[in-house]
């Protein structure tokens, strides 16, 4: 027995004739008689009521037998229809389960509106959402646990299976506590910070680290003397707050409000233009990853950036 066997018995009966039943399946009556015929052979009993000849009455009737056999044929179609339509909205990416890493920088910045965005577009895909820092990203991206990331640029050509679509430049701020002394400056510049006790997450949390420690070191001629390490930008607030040193990091941060902190763009003392990380937030996924599932989200995010800017 095949699905168009129960297609046709149905539309026998809805159609009231073989002749109706024909027309509406595209088909022509005796191979459709045939069809109906063997249907009954196959199940073993009659489903439609025959005269005393053995052909079936007219206008036809259905038999015990066939009222319970077009219930279950009904619910089989309906099962195999809604079946079908899911595998089809799975390959167009309107439903499955999208798993997104992420870090302070994209939640601080855009992902509000990404997701508000995609979830809207998108409402039965589901999203599992988890916080990691950049190094175990890559990892979960390579090994399929993640079906994309936001992290930064840096060393891309390190990974040669992932692709980074940068989605956005940031510029740097520092963190002070408002009874610092610089916290009533128009402008800071980094040599203003030359002689202060810092606050930073570690590289291995936050991947921007290295890139503004070789900014400082570029511009002040040293290091940051390293007080603390903290690992969440909430933590290196609350810490700042503490008066406990001062903190470098990117812009998005000052969507954190913290009571106590005070947030200064650092600028550059040549152009006294806010300093820019060379790596930008990207979107992250396998190359090899043809997922209708993510080009959507990849679609939204285009979207949500060409609003933004």
């Amino acid at each position: 027995m095949e699905l168009r066997h129960l297609r046709y018995f149905i539309a026998v009966v809805e159609a009231g004739t073989f002749t109706h039943a024909a027309t509406t399946l595209n088909t022509y009556q005796g191979p459709l008689n045939k069809q109906i015929s063997d249907l009954e052979k196959e199940v073993g009993v009659y489903l439609f009521e025959r005269d005393e000849s053995g052909r079936r009455q007219q206008p036809l009737q259905l038999t015990a037998a066939g009222e319970a056999f077009l219930e279950a044929a009904r619910i089989a179609v309906a099962h195999a229809n809604r079946t079908i339509t899911q595998a089809r909205n799975a390959e167009a990416g309107i439903i499955g389960t999208l798993n997104v890493g992420i870090n302070s920088s994209i939640t601080n910045s855009l992902l509000p509106k990404i997701l508000r965005y995609f979830v809207k577009q998108f409402p039965d895909v589901k999203l599992v959402l988890s916080e990691l820092p950049y190094v175990e990203q890559i990892q979960k991206l390579q090994n399929h646990l993640l079906d994309v990331g936001f992290d930064r640029t840096n060393n891309t050509q390190l990974y040669t299976d992932l692709q980074f679509i940068p989605i956005l430049e940031e510029s740097l701020v520092v963190l002070l506590s408002k009874e610092h002394p610089l916290a009533g400056r128009s402008q800071i510049f980094l040599q203003d910070l030359a002689n202060e006790r810092f606050i930073l997450a570690p590289p291995t949390m936050a991947v921007y680290m290295t890139e503004i420690n070789n900014i400082y070191t570029q511009e002040v001629g040293h290091e940051p003397h390293l007080v603390h390490e903290a690992g969440w930008m909430i933590t290196i607030l609350g810490l700042v707050a503490a008066d406990l040193g001062v903190s470098i990091l990117p812009k998005n941060v000052k969507n954190l409000k913290r009571e106590g902190v005070v947030y200064k763009d650092i600028l550059d003392i040549k152009h006294k233009q806010p300093i820019k990380l060379k790596n930008s937030l990207a979107l992250i996924y396998r190359k090899d990853n043809k997922s209708q599932l993510v080009r959507n989200f990849q679609r939204a995010i285009q979207d949500i950036c060409e609003t933004s800017s």
